[in-house]
């Protein structure tokens, strides 16, 4: 048996992507708190680079899908973040903001490793609940670290957050799960060559 064993080789991927998520959201968050707000999507985008050709290949993803993933989470945001900023005044933008748009890529870089396992859940509730508890939880951290200002009515704020993640969260699943196939190891038969 080898060192670097799938076991270790899938782990160290998993510690990997869960540092590189964390190193994103706090960077994201921060600068912009800071009046930097451009600077966290610029790191973000080289942690994109840092996950998808060091967690990709530990983890056997392939790399595109992985892009792929995150460019169409991106998108997503950019439309669900500015309806809600253009319909309800509370929401603090009429267009999503660039440091919104880089904690979306981070969150999505988190599907296929560290929140991977919520593809293969015999309850497709799980992450609506956790998108109705955490989208929240996510946003009410950057409001009071000073990265996003609610001038009035916190609480119906908080309510379309709680309600846009608990339909985001399992869609994004389902895109991961749809759109990113792990590569075939070397001498691995697929299913079709086995029948």
């Amino acid at each position: 048996m080898s060192f670097w064993d799938d076991g270790r080789r899938r782990n160290t991927g998993f510690l990997l992507n869960s540092v590189l998520c964390n190193v994103g959201w706090f960077a994201n968050v921060l600068l912009a708190a800071h009046k930097h707000p451009l600077w966290g999507p610029a790191a973000q985008v080289a942690l994109v680079f840092l996950h998808v050709f060091l967690v990709c290949p530990l983890y056997e993803l392939d790399w595109r899908g992985e892009v792929v993933l995150i460019l169409a989470s991106v998108l997503y945001a950019a439309v669900v973040e500015s309806f809600l900023g253009y319909f309800f005044p509370v929401v603090p933008w009429t267009v999503a903001p660039p440091f919104i748009l880089a904690l979306w890529a981070n969150f999505a870089m988190c599907l296929n490793v560290s929140l991977g396992f919520l593809k293969s859940t015999s309850f497709p509730w799980v992450p609506a609940v956790l998108g109705l508890v955490f989208g929240p939880v996510s946003y009410w951290s950057g409001i009071k670290l000073g990265a996003i200002e609610v001038p009035h009515d916190l609480m119906l704020f908080m309510a379309l957050i709680a309600i846009e993640w608990c339909i985001s969260f399992p869609f994004l699943v389902w895109l991961a799960k749809s759109q990113t196939p792990k590569v075939e190891s070397v001498g691995t038969a697929t299913p079709e060559q086995e029948a």
